[in-house]
């Protein structure tokens, strides 16, 4: 076994970033989902986040206590007006939910510029997102 030091999510690496999700992690497994590229999220300054589940906006606050993104209010707003979910978005939907709801370990990767953001749930699922900045 090779042991490395994870370095804490640095809050204004998070910040000013629109994080796309690519990747649905699930134990050892990694997988694409439809739809998934609709999915993303932005971590503002102020403590507050936006997103998308690809399905449904969202809305919350959050903040880091070490390397953990604690989520304490998260709103996923049904729009009767966009109609309904297909059932691939809707287990979209409840996946990236439940990663994001427990207090999830971020770290963020990237050689030089931080382009990806892994989010880990404590029993192993997780979401990974990639860097688009300018947004």
């Amino acid at each position: 076994m090779t042991f490395e030091r994870v370095e804490p999510v640095v809050d204004t690496a998070l910040v000013g970033v629109t994080w796309v999700l690519d990747t649905l992690i699930s134990g050892d497994a990694a997988s694409n989902s439809a739809g998934k590229d609709a999915a993303f999220l932005e971590f503002a300054d102020d403590g507050t986040l936006i997103g998308s589940t690809g399905c449904r906006p969202l809305e919350g606050e959050w903040s880091l206590d070490g390397a953990t993104i604690r989520v304490p209010t998260l709103s996923a707003i049904d729009d009767p007006a966009a109609g309904a979910c297909s059932p691939e978005s809707e287990a979209l939907d409840r996946d990236i939910i439940a990663v994001i709801e427990s207090d999830t370990t971020g770290q963020i990767d990237g050689q030089v510029d931080g382009s990806r953001l892994t989010l880990t749930a404590p029993g192993g699922d997780g979401l990974s997102f990639t860097a688009e900045r300018g947004h």
